[in-house]
């Protein structure tokens, strides 16, 4: 018997001394790979903005989430290849926390072993010794595998960031984006039934793995394929000149749909609303006041535009034009046929559409001079209509600035050396796919482009107000928001130059506010 206690002695020994040699040999190993990766970590953490070591706007009870990629505008980077570098080594870098944590989660896993045959066994009272050693190195061991996956995490927001704030990876996503769309848009035009069943195949499988599967979910749940499916039919409607093509060739009968069941007697008239929108001070700001015209929080029915003046401590004037979307009411200008002409290749069809000519006619009314600096901002059709009136260049004003959500204008030629341009999308809204592709990357067409997720990403997210349990369409002011909002914590230049070029339309004082409503009557 005591030979049998004395064998367990040198077991239960052997198997804590060979713990203790696993660990302190890992922990010297590691120790040369990581020391460093952890010399730099601070100074790479000092060169990144705070937003990156922040947590996101995430709230947990929420259904949906965004997170906002940036493409165009400008970049202020000295060598943009030193950057792209720099993100490279903090991938690599996170790979190898991840791999250090998973390493102590196996000592510690181990250790829990040992210690468990060891409490079985009647130990002398020098082996007690070795025992709080153990449970310290393996309460250091627990604790360190929590530190060095938290740093993991961080750094991988960190490299995110970095991605998505400065388009490090733009050009060649937007190369393989155009291949696999022209490689789609040519499978609609010679297979287009094969070619349909195929993705509405692959759409479904997609929504019904997730619990918040929907039909509209089905509908939105790829932004690519949206956008080759209706390059390619539009291709085939106009025979190869797209959507804008296919809108050219069906705006008369549009035209003739709406005055048989609209009228043709437009009329704009001034009104006065109980809560009049705030002043703005900031682009976000005007974001906010389109949300709240858009639901009629002003106490304004549908069809009203907002127009508001700005005087400036050298007396000359800005504008700032609100306009909403497509309401679908009968005798409103904003409805759905409008948009048909507003995408049309032709600037004289474009401006057939009652909803820009109601703008126009708003702008009028208003006092607005051709010499005064006008910011154009819409939601939807009023992105549109935004659009179009800057790239008409028979309008008789000086349109300096636009911004769209959820808007299809790729199509649209805007002369960016006059006009800027600042567009919000997300990938699951269809609308703003409406134009087949994406938009041109330029220094002043800067677009802000929303992934909508079920859950927070790996990136810094925002949580979207009043989204529903079930996939819906993105498309309400609320992801638009959201998206922009998100993408201000990326500090990036491009958007910050945007920023401060609508911010001087703000300036001095607001001593106009009006608006009007517009109707279509037989």
């Amino acid at each position: 018997m005591g030979k049998i206690q004395q064998n367990s002695y040198s077991l239960c020994f052997l198997g804590l001394f060979d713990f203790r040699t696993y660990f302190v040999g890992f922990h010297a190993y590691r120790a040369k790979r990581l020391n460093a990766c952890l010399l730099i970590l601070p100074h790479v953490f000092s060169l990144l903005p705070p937003f990156a070591l922040q947590n996101g706007s995430v709230r947990m009870d929420s259904h949906t989430f965004t997170s906002a990629y940036i493409y165009g505008g400008v970049t202020h980077i000295e060598d943009p290849e030193e950057i792209n570098e720099l993100a490279c080594i903090l991938t690599s870098f996170s790979e190898k926390l991840i791999d250090a944590a998973s390493a102590y989660a196996q000592c510690y896993s181990y250790a829990h072993n040992q210690l468990a045959v060891l409490s079985n066994c009647v130990a002398p009272t020098h082996i007690h010794t070795y025992d709080i050693k153990t449970a310290r190195l393996l309460q250091d061991s627990d604790q360190l595998r929590t530190v060095l996956t938290d740093i993991a995490d961080r750094t991988r927001n960190i490299t995110d960031n970095l991605e998505r704030s400065l388009d490090i990876y733009s050009h060649a996503e937007a190369e393989t984006s155009r291949i696999l769309q022209s490689l789609v848009t040519l499978a609609m035009g010679i297979s287009p039934l094969p070619m349909a069943l195929a993705l509405s195949g692959w759409s479904i499988s997609q929504e019904a793995s997730s619990n918040r599967g929907s039909f509209q979910g089905f509908l939105t749940n790829n932004a690519q394929a949206q956008q080759s499916v209706l390059q390619g039919i539009g291709d085939n409607v106009s025979q190869g000149n797209g959507i804008p093509g296919a809108a050219q060739a069906l705006s008369p009968v549009a035209r003739m749909a709406r005055t048989v069941y609209q009228g043709k007697s437009l009329e704009v008239n001034p009104i006065t609303v109980h809560k009049p929108l705030p002043q703005s001070h900031s682009l976000s700001d005007s974001l906010s006041n389109l949300e709240r015209l858009s639901i009629g929080q002003p106490g304004n029915s549908y069809a009203t535009i907002s127009i508001q003046r700005y005087t400036h401590s050298d007396n000359t004037h800005s504008w700032i034009v609100t306009i909403p979307g497509t309401d679908g009411h009968k005798d409103s200008p904003f409805g759905w046929a409008q948009n048909i002409n507003l995408m049309a290749s032709h600037a004289s069809t474009r401006a057939q559409a009652e909803s820009q000519q109601a703008v126009l006619q708003a702008m009028t009314q208003a006092g607005i001079k051709e010499t005064d600096e006008v910011a154009l901002i819409g939601h939807s059709q009023g992105g549109i209509v935004a659009a179009s009136i800057a790239s008409d260049k028979t309008v008789p004003y000086k349109i300096s600035h636009v911004v769209t959500a959820g808007s299809p204008v790729a199509n649209h030629p805007i002369d960016t050396q006059k006009t800027w341009v600042t567009s919000i999308e997300t990938d699951h809204e269809l609308v703003s796919n409406l134009d087949g592709k994406n938009n041109p990357s330029h220094p002043h067409w800067l677009t802000i482009r929303g992934k909508i997720t079920d859950s927070p990403s790996a990136a810094q997210s925002s949580h979207v107000p009043f989204s529903t349990p079930k996939h819906e369409l993105s498309h309400g002011m609320n992801y638009h928001v959201a998206t922009y909002r998100n993408a201000l914590e990326l500090d990036s230049d491009g958007l910050n130059e945007h920023n401060e070029h609508f911010r001087k339309f703000t300036e001095g004082k607001m001593d106009e506010n009006l608006y009007f409503t517009c109707r279509i009557y037989e």
